[in-house]
């Protein structure tokens, strides 16, 4: 096993570096104080080794840190409140550890501070976002994935004007989302899935450079904003396992670079935009487990990119649209419990690879194609209308009602 050199070695060897990167040589033991022989050091990642024990109470011996990796290693305990001391820091990664202590608030003192990265730290104790972190004023990343944060967000969350990439999710944060959130202006990116969220998500959006918004399994409710569809920039939206009502918004089906469109199992209604994705290269679409009334968007499949179709459990009516025969790239459709009719594409059976087609509980009818994609493992088309042939070769298939 690689060892690092003795602290004399070091003092002789190191102690005029700048830059040190020791990462994935499975480095063991605690932290290398020898290393606070390298005053001058700027840069230190000892990521992806095999650390254990507390980063140390004085690591702010390195007074001219920039750079701070720690990642993927076994520290433990708190981390130090003596980090908020290295004035200098600038890129701070401590993610993928085993600390199971406390947080400290003084990190929020590192005003030079830009990425800051704490995720899947899984057991430390519970913790709130600490308010005095959103006065790092010249922060762009802050990552903190299941690492057991609770309570409610900051208000002063919108007050981080240089955010660009937030990342909370899957922790047990409650409460609302601050509405400054969805005003800065070089926010792109926001992942809030799986925590406890409540209450209407702020209506009004001027955070235009968003191009992700995830903020899916929370208990959030309301309408989904009308402003969503300003956000030219936007390839996904996931609101799915919410409580969203009301209607989709027409803006959004005509965002241009829309790829991802995720809100099933809310109380949505009404009709889907027609305009829908007429003008971006749709890949997912997932609506199921709604009360969406009238037809699927004609254009869902028109630049065939469209991979996955999931409507199940509305109220659609109408036929399939024909733009699905020319989805070459579909790996499922699930349009059951319905009221669809009408015929199928038949191009859509060929699709090469298809892998589920459910669409029972409907009123299709057409004729069976005799040949289907070698690729589709689950068929499901009991309580429709069709004729002609079964297809065969499906190693899953519920045809019972079918005709």
């Amino acid at each position: 096993m690689t060892k690092l050199p003795q602290t004399s070695s070091l003092h002789t060897h190191l102690c005029f570096l700048l830059f040190l990167l020791l990462l994935l040589i499975s480095l063991p033991g605690e932290f290398p104080k020898a290393l606070y022989n390298c005053s001058k050091l700027q840069y230190l990642n000892l990521s992806q080794n095999s650390f254990v024990g507390k980063i140390p109470d004085d690591i702010d011996s390195l007074p001219r840190l920039q750079y701070l990796e720690l990642a993927g290693n076994y520290f433990s305990g708190d981390i130090p409140a003596a980090i908020g001391r290295l004035q200098e820091l600038r890129n701070l990664q401590l993610h993928m550890n085993s600390f199971n202590g406390s947080v400290p608030p003084e990190i929020g003192n590192l005003s030079n501070l830009k990425h800051l990265n704490l995720s899947y730290n899984t057991n430390l104790v519970p913790w709130n976002l600490p308010s005095n972190f959103t006065k790092l004023k010249n922060l762009k990343n802050l990552y903190i994935r299941q690492s057991n944060l609770t309570g409610e967000l900051p208000g002063t969350l919108g007050e981080m004007a240089a955010l660009e990439e937030l990342d909370l999710a899957y922790n047990s944060l409650n409460g609302t989302i601050p509405s400054g959130l969805f005003l800065l202006k070089n926010l792109s990116i926001i992942y809030l899935f799986r925590n406890s969220l409540s209450g209407d998500v702020p209506q009004v959006v001027e955070a235009l450079n968003l191009s992700i918004i995830d903020i899916s399994e929370n208990d959030l409710t309301g309408p989904i904003p009308e402003d969503y569809g300003n956000l030219t920039k936007l390839t996904e939206l996931a609101l799915f396992l919410n409580g969203f009502s009301g209607a989709v918004p027409a803006s959004i089906g005509r965002l241009p670079n829309l790829k991802q469109f995720r809100v099933f199992i809310n109380n949505l209604s009404g009709t889907l935009p027609p305009d829908f994705v007429r003008y971006s290269e749709l890949e997912g679409f997932e609506v199921s487990g709604n009360r969406l009334t009238g037809k699927l968007p004609d254009h869902l499949c028109n630049w065939g990119k469209l991979s996955t179709l999931v409507a199940y459990e509305n109220n659609l009516t109408g036929e399939l649209p024909s733009s699905l025969g020319n989805c070459t790239g579909l790996t499922e459709v699930k349009v059951s419990d319905n009221g669809l009719s009408g015929n199928i594409p038949s191009g859509m059976w060929t699709a090469p690879n298809l892998g589920q087609v459910l669409m029972s509980n409907n009123s299709l009818t057409c004729e069976l194609p005799e040949k289907i994609s070698w690729s589709l493992t689950r068929l499901e088309i009991r309580d429709n209308r069709f004729s002609g042939y079964i297809p065969t070769g499906v190693s899953s298939w519920n045809l019972k009602g079918s005709s």
